[in-house]
């Protein structure tokens, strides 16, 4: 049976709902400059889960000493260089033009249930259940100047290097600055699209259910009783929406170059997730899952118990919208290859992701890049 829930929260909605909009890039429900500035390409962020927003921690690219953070002491030292040639971007001019840029979606799940259970003597009980959950969402980016795009050529050199020093960031955000944040939620910025502060953001869900259930019973002799139950619940988020600063100002012209295009309202990350040590036992597994031949429990070829050793760790190295509760087709094409492969990491990239979200099928082979 299904149970109510609580509206999700507005940044999940607007982030779920316009990630198609820009696959495999992160709508921002906060676009405006944090306290730790404006976001920039070779940033080393954390997302902040209750308001939706990135800090920034520090940028790699030591060369370029405008991205450079003072919002944190002490300021975090880039022991590494970063491999050459890995911040060379491309960009994009107008690739959102003034307009509303609006997705709704509704989900509708059902159940039922039914079946007859038979008591003392030749009397006996018919119970039937049925259940439904209805969720719509709606979400809406309205800008009033183009919006314009840069992000980094993809560079296997870079995303090892990420890979090699991501457990450094984790430390020194949680046990330097003392950061409560997840390994996962912390990101580097590969991309953005930013325009100046006149847009607006709007995010909405709702939730309803309804479930009933009947209980018929007969006893001998032709005697009968039944019973019915129905329940009905429904949760209504309210409307919530965002402006910058500039949006209702009627003096505002969005053509001068009064202020400059600072507001990032897609950003484009690449986000390291671990899969921790696990022992998983399948009884009566089929020859492709059975023991390696030097286990001496059982000869290779027969039947038996398989006992599969993993890695202490796994990593996907993934480009993703950072959402709680709505559906991210990454998610399971990860799950999908740490199933199917013996591997310590791999990198998701977000186009072949989101194309077997579209065919409804997992790529084994082409989807990601094993190292």
């Amino acid at each position: 049976m299904f149970h109510s829930r609580r509206p999700s929260k507005p940044h999940d909605v607007y982030a779920s709902e316009l990630a198609a909009l820009r696959p495999g890039w992160h709508p921002m429900w906060v676009p405006e400059p944090q306290d730790s500035g404006e976001i920039q390409i070779g940033d080393v962020d954390y997302f902040d889960h209750d308001v939706g927003a990135f800090h920034r921690l520090f940028n790699l690219d030591t060369a370029a000493p405008e991205k450079r953070v003072t919002r944190w002491t002490p300021a975090f030292k880039v022991p590494e260089p970063v491999p050459d040639g890995a911040f060379e971007t491309y960009c994009r001019p107008r690739v959102y033009v003034p307009g509303r840029y609006c997705a709704h979606s509704v989900e509708i799940r059902e159940g039922q249930v039914a079946g007859e259970v038979a008591v003392a003597g030749h009397a006996s009980v018919g119970i039937a259940a049925t259940s439904s959950c209805t969720q719509a969402h709606r979400a809406q980016l309205e800008l009033k100047s183009n919006a314009e795009a840069e992000a980094l050529h993809e560079n296997s050199l870079l995303q090892q290097y990420i890979l090699r020093n991501h457990p450094a960031w984790c430390t020194y955000a949680k046990k330097v600055l003392n950061l409560k944040v997840n390994p996962a939620d912390i990101v580097v910025v590969a991309g953005f699209v930013k325009t100046k502060p006149d847009w607006a953001v709007t995010a909405f869900s709702s939730t309803h259910s309804a479930s009933s259930a009947a209980v018929e019973g007969n006893a001998a002799g032709g005697a009968g009783g039944a019973m019915r139950r129905a329940l009905s619940t429904s949760a209504v988020g309210p409307i919530v929406r965002r402006e910058g600063k500039r949006y209702l100002d009627k003096k505002w012209n969005p053509g001068s170059n009064i202020s400059k295009k600072d507001q990032c309202v897609f950003v484009k990350l690449y986000r390291v997730e671990r899969r921790h040590f696990a022992r998983t036992i399948s009884a009566g597994s089929g020859p492709h899952q059975l023991p390696r031949w030097d286990d001496s429990r059982k000869p290779p070829g027969q039947e038996g118990v398989a006992v599969e050793s993993h890695a202490d760790y796994h990593l996907a190295m993934s480009e993703t919208p950072f959402t709680e509760g709505p559906y991210n087709p990454l998610n399971v094409l990860s799950d999908y290859r740490f199933a199917i492969a013996s591997i310590n990491v791999s990198i998701a990239v977000d186009k072949d992701a989101w194309s077997n979200h579209k065919h409804g099928i997992p790529r084994a082979h082409g989807a990601a890049q094993v190292l």
